[in-house]
């Protein structure tokens, strides 16, 4: 589709109807397209892939993990169509160099059918020449700017593929299977990072994420597994001058 308002209301509706599990929607334009926590993403038109997907789980498989899953699956996707080598950041970014390249949106509902849930991807795959809000462009990048020179179907092929790939994967097998490959891309592993969840941030080292994708802290007192929140670099530590002595 050229232009939509939302590739994740279309599944979401669709979800609705009885439609079985497959259907893709792949748009060049959104109108009112969304990320995680109700955030927009906004993208001119042609830059990007855009797409969501309805995937109907097993009931007995929690989803929890599922946009971990679903960003293991974007990063080896890109990869796979040539793309320099992404990191991820929990719970659902794709980065390179630091700066975000893709995100994801993993939303259920239940159905006359059962569980539905669609997930939606953005990757940022065509800036060179196009109108990118500078600030946006300080915090992201795109595939083309960072030496890519594949098309858009090829994109959309190859992550189209990991998904499937990764989802079969995680309804077998469950998000232990594919822990340690989503650590070994995880952004910040060791290092002191900021979590913001409810009105207190916490700061603390980060260790890793459980079996049902926490993100696991080292906190002051203790270890603390965190559901959902925003997570960033932890706080600069403050520099003293020292004192001049005699």
């Amino acid at each position: 589709m050229a232009q939509v308002g939302s590739t994740q209301d279309l599944i979401l509706a669709a979800a609705r109807q009885g439609e079985p599990e497959g259907l893709c929607v792949i748009a060049d334009q959104q109108a009112h397209g969304r990320g995680r926590a109700g955030r927009s993403w906004q993208a001119p038109p042609g830059t990007s892939l855009m797409l969501s997907l309805l995937l109907r789980p097993p009931s007995s498989r929690p989803i929890a993990p599922l946009p971990l899953v679903v960003g293991l699956a974007v990063a080896r996707g890109i990869e796979a169509a040539g793309g320099p080598s992404v990191r991820l950041k929990w719970p659902n970014d794709c980065l390179i160099g630091g700066r975000k390249v893709a995100g994801t949106l993993v939303e259920s509902l239940w159905t006359e059918a059962g569980q539905a849930v669609a997930v939606g991807v953005g990757c940022n795959a065509f800036w060179d020449g196009a109108l990118v809000d500078h600030a946006i462009a300080l915090e992201a990048t795109a595939l083309d700017g960072e030496g890519w020179r594949g098309s858009g179907d090829e994109l959309a092929a190859e992550v189209l593929a990991s998904l499937n790939d990764h989802y079969r994967s995680w309804s077998d097998l469950g998000f232990p299977a594919l822990r340690q490959a989503w650590l070994e891309r995880a952004e910040w592993i060791g290092e002191e990072v900021q979590v913001v969840s409810g009105s207190v941030p916490l700061v603390g080292r980060m260790e890793g994420v459980d079996d049902e994708g926490r993100l696991i802290i080292s906190a002051p007192h203790g270890p603390v597994a965190i559901a959902a929140g925003d997570l960033s670099p932890g706080p600069a530590p403050s520099v003293r001058p020292a004192r001049r002595s005699g």
